[in-house]
């Protein structure tokens, strides 16, 4: 049942990653009427967008072998939506003894790790190190996803 969940969600993502390529393309011709244009910047920011796709069809195999589908759309989407709130350190000293907010914290992805969208229209790139730190923790975050689905999906009955 893992390599069935497996090859499903590889498969998504090589098609997501057909799409993504195909719409940078897309992105770069525009971008070729302007002059002084950042492609690596451009290239950086779709990359990013790529990990965090990668993570949310994560969460959403986990939800799907749990749940029906709207519930699915719903929990995921809840999930992107505390993924991009800030918890940062700015948070009040109230909240930050919340149990409950550190649970969200704790269980929820930061998906702000992968918004630089606004750097890349800037023209402002990012170093190789935290281009390997967000793909690091965008792997760790799949894993852990995708290691959840498979292990709730073991104890599915399934009719055959």
């Amino acid at each position: 049942r893992t390599s069935f969940l497996l090859g499903k969600y590889f498969g998504q993502i090589l098609v997501q990653l057909g799409v993504m390529v195909t719409i940078t393309g897309v992105i770069f011709l525009s971008l070729s009427r302007f002059e002084n244009v950042q492609y690596l910047s451009v290239l950086q920011a779709t990359l990013l967008i790529f990990f965090e796709t990668c993570i949310i069809t994560a969460i959403t195999y986990f939800f799907s072998v749990n749940a029906g589908s709207i519930t699915t759309a719903l929990a995921t989407f809840v999930f992107f939506a505390l993924g991009h709130y800030s918890f940062s350190s700015e948070r009040s000293p109230a909240t930050k003894s919340n149990p409950i907010t550190e649970m969200i914290v704790t269980i929820v992805p930061n998906l702000e790790v992968f918004n630089l969208k606004t750097f890349a229209s800037y023209g402002v790139t990012i170093s190789n190190r935290e281009l390997g730190l967000s793909l690091s923790y965008a792997l760790v975050c799949t894993a852990m996803f995708l290691t959840l689905a498979s292990l709730t999906f073991q104890k599915k009955d399934i009719l055959t």
